[in-house]
C-alpha cells in the first residue's frame, strides 16, 4: 500500500482511519505506524481533551445527562460512560455532542502535519463506520482491525458493557479497504504490518 499520493504535480501524505471492536488491538497497530514514521491520532485522546476543557461540550452533556456526571468540577469519565452505554439513545447523545468537535480537531491536526514528511497521517477511531458518511470521505484507506471475541474480552475490561454496541465482524469487513485479524502475537501483527500496510 502506498503511503504517499501523488495529487497532479503534489505529494501529499496518505490519510488513513485504523478501526474496530474494542479490544482488537487498534493501538497496537496505530504503535506499528508510529514507529514506521507516521503522524498518529488517537480519537480516544481528543475525546478526553474535549471533556476536560471544552466548556461548551461540557454544558451539552450536563443538559443531556444530568450534574452527575461531574466530579470536582469536572467531568467523570467512568459516571460518563456508565450512564452513556446504558442505552442506545444515550450513546447517540454523548456521540451527537463529541463527535463533530473530534473530527473538526482531526482536519485541523491534519492541515498543521500534511507538509511534514512523515510516511502517513493514521488516526485510531473505535467509533467508525457509525459515522462512516461524515468521515468516509476524508480518509483515503480505511483499515478494520478484528479478533475473536474472547480475545477481545479478555484485552478489554469493559468489553461487556461496550459490545453491545458494537458491529458484527463482517460488517466491520464490509467498511474496511483492508482487514488486520489480530488473534495472535504482536510479533504476528507486525509481520501483518510489514506484509499488507508498510511500503
Amino acid at each position: 500500500m502506498h503511503l504517499l499520493l501523488i495529487t497532479g504535480e503534489n505529494v501529499k501524505i496518505k490519510r488513513i482511519l485504523v478501526f474496530g471492536p474494542i479490544g482488537s488491538g487498534k493501538s497496537s497497530l496505530l504503535e506499528l505506524f508510529k514507529q514506521w514514521g507516521a503522524f498518529t491520532v488517537d480519537c480516544d485522546q481528543i475525546t478526553h481533551e474535549i471533556l476536560d476543557h471544552d466548556p461548551e461540550a461540557q454544558r451539552i452533556l450536563k443538559e443531556r445527562f444530568g450534574a452527575s456526571i461531574f466530579e470536582k468540577g469536572k467531568i467523570s469519565r467512568e459516571k460518563l460512560a456508565s450512564i452513556a452505554f446504558s442505552s442506545k439513545e444515550h450513546l447517540l447523545d454523548l456521540e451527537s455532542a463529541i463527535i463533530p468537535r473530534v473530527f473538526t480537531k482531526i482536519k485541523q491536526m491534519y492541515n498543521e502535519k500534511k507538509d511534514f514528511p512523515y510516511n502517513a497521517f493514521v488516526v485510531e477511531a473505535s467509533i467508525y463506520p457509525r459515522v462512516g458518511p461524515e468521515w468516509a470521505p476524508f480518509f483515503d484507506e480505511k483499515i478494520a482491525v478484528v479478533a475473536n471475541e474472547e480475545l477481545c474480552r479478555n484485552r478489554c475490561s469493559h468489553f461487556d458493557q461496550r459490545a453491545p454496541f458494537q458491529l458484527s465482524f463482517d460488517q466491520y469487513k464490509n467498511y474496511a479497504d483492508l482487514l488486520i485479524e489480530n488473534n495472535q502475537t504482536i510479533n504476528e501483527l507486525k509481520q501483518q504490518f510489514l506484509k499488507k500496510v508498510a511500503p
